[in-house]
């Protein structure tokens, strides 16, 4: 979602994966690979927006079934940042595509 101005006020994702690419980290609280994305997507962003600060990440998490990251089965000691990281990609990658980021005000629907 953008401000009238242009900037990105928010941005929602979704992913159908498990958040347990910290599994098995013994005594850790973690955002888990969801932080990691935030956190590198608003690394992306701010230099585009300065005076407008960070935007409001927000992520919903999809049907998972029995998906987990595929770092989870590599054993990476850096899985969460690597899925974050390269999450935050795709979506600053389509964020930055023409349409694929909602202007003013959402649809609504009526039943």
């Amino acid at each position: 979602m953008r401000r009238p101005d242009g900037s990105v006020l928010a941005i929602m994702a979704s992913t159908a994966c498990h958040t347990v690419a910290m599994y098995g980290a013994a005594g850790v609280v973690s955002a888990d690979f969801v932080g990691a994305m935030r956190d590198a997507l608003e690394a992306l962003i701010i230099p585009t927006q300065l005076a407008q600060g960070k935007p409001a990440v927000l992520f919903l998490q999809g049907f998972a079934g029995d998906l987990n990251p595929v770092t989870l089965q590599l054993g990476l000691s850096d899985a969460a940042a690597k899925t974050g990281a390269a999450l935050a990609n795709e979506i600053f990658q389509l964020q930055q595509a023409s349409g694929a980021c909602c202007r003013g005000r959402l649809p609504q629907r009526s039943r």
